[in-house]
């Protein structure tokens, strides 16, 4: 019998009832909460900092990430000059922990342990709940400090709570685009079972999420992945713009058609507002793909978060709990449209809120274990 996914029943909230579970909850006089966050130029890593200090208070300690690359524009570091200034004022005493994303000797992706690094000394005994924020982190920090920060809430006595929130707004997602590094390595705590020499004969699903101006790295991870490689696109499906997906399509026609080949039965559409959609359809195809070749020979399924912060959710989710490989090209840099993101920013986000772990699943709330379900 196969078991059934995780977080089949995942608490979710979207919206004003994320909004609303914030102002209810951490209202709560037992509430004592750890949150971290990006500190960056993205001006979303102040919205849910400041809901929840609102009813926190000095129950609230936040830890703030500052990603630090190789010679940033000055407009990039006035701008989070500018949003660390914002959350000290909205949320009193800021830790902000500086993390080098590359090497500085060879430009090696080295974020994502630095990470783990600064987080794993922190004490997790006085708090209730845990919030992590991805609105302003990038992939290759995010991944690693969840399942960080997920493994140790679970394996604490009493177990934590831990929350993901993100404040998703595709517009926003849009008009930052990466300048991809050199490096092709997998996210920190994300190699699942595959090596890129020793498993270049075996099958693999590659799903790389297609985002605007993302095309060049996604090709470069492409021509990594050798020996036979089914490609499953994920497409947005978006209330925002419906003809998002037609876009991404028009803009990827030569690697759809021609690099990578897909068949257009194996496209991918995932809400774009709903990470548990993409969780449920990830761990599907991965349910069904291993099943095939389970007598037969290793076989991999390698996912791509870029561009959406809220599909990433879905696919950090199956990641964990099917320790799935997840290969991810770090950005050297940004180039930024700033009129697109104040533009983007003034129209409405949608606040995101997921619950991974704690009282909600009191009876089936056991540790992970890399590769199955609870």
């Amino acid at each position: 019998m196969t078991a059934r996914p995780r977080w089949e029943h995942c608490v979710a909230n979207y919206g004003d009832e994320a909004i609303e579970f914030a102002n209810t909850y951490f209202a709560e006089p037992q509430r004592r909460c750890l949150f971290v966050g990006g500190a960056g130029f993205d001006p979303r890593c102040v919205t849910f900092a400041s809901i929840l200090t609102t009813h926190l208070g000095d129950r609230l300690q936040a830890i703030f990430l500052r990603e630090r690359r190789p010679e940033p524009s000055a407009e990039l570091v006035s701008r989070a000059e500018r949003n660390i200034e914002a959350l000290g004022k909205a949320v009193g005493t800021v830790e902000v922990i500086d993390i080098d994303v590359l090497a500085e000797e060879d430009g090696a992706v080295i974020g994502g342990r630095r990470a783990t690094e600064a987080l794993i000394g922190v004490s997790l005994d006085s708090f209730t709940d845990i919030v992590l924020d991805l609105s302003a982190l990038s992939v290759g920090i995010s991944f690693p400090v969840a399942r960080l920060l997920l493994e140790r809430a679970n394996l604490a006595t009493p177990k934590k709570n831990f929350h993901l929130v993100v404040v998703s707004n595709a517009g926003v997602d849009d008009a930052i685009n990466s300048v991809p590094s050199d490096f092709v390595d997998p996210v920190h705590g994300f190699s699942g079972r595959l090596d890129l020499e020793g498993s270049s004969q075996e099958p693999k699903i590659w799903m790389p999420a297609l985002a605007v101006g993302k095309a060049g790295a996604l090709q470069i991870l492409r021509e990594k992945l050798r020996g036979p490689v089914v490609v499953c696109p994920i497409l947005p499906l978006s209330q925002r713009d419906p003809r998002a997906s037609d876009k991404l399509v028009a803009e990827f026609e030569s690697e759809l058609s021609q690099s990578w080949e897909v068949d257009s039965d194996n496209v991918i559409y995932a809400i774009e507002d709903d990470p548990l959609d993409l969780y449920l359809v990830i761990s599907a195809i991965y349910t069904r793909y291993t099943r095939v070749f389970a007598n037969v020979t290793n076989s991999h399924v390698v996912l791509t978060p870029s561009g959406s912060k809220t599909l990433a959710i879905g696919a950090l989710m199956a990641a964990v709990e099917h320790d799935l490989a997840v290969r991810y090209v770090e950005a050297v840099s940004y180039e930024v449209k700033w009129d697109r993101v104040d533009g983007a920013q003034s129209a409405a986000s949608m606040p995101i809120h997921v619950w991974l772990s704690g009282d909600a699943y009191a009876t089936a709330n056991a540790p992970i274990s890399p590769g199955h379900s609870s």
